[in-house]
């Protein structure tokens, strides 16, 4: 399944990672990206809005 979704130009993604063993697998077979409880959980949007607006003034260099 990974191999055939893995066509040229295109990522696999797995949903539902919810553990490190399950994250170690996928990474084995080939998987490109994965989200799941393991990786985040989720947030609210005013959350997410929140962090980048930090991480964008973080990247700013001012003179």
């Amino acid at each position: 399944m990974v191999h055939l979704a893995g066509s040229p130009g295109k990522q696999t993604i797995a949903e539902f990672v919810e553990d490190e063993e399950t994250l170690d697998i996928l990474r084995s077979i080939g998987v490109d990206c994965a989200q799941g409880f393991h990786i985040r959980r989720p947030r609210s949007l005013e959350d997410v809005l929140e962090e980048l607006r930090r991480s964008s003034e973080a990247d700013i260099q001012h003179p």
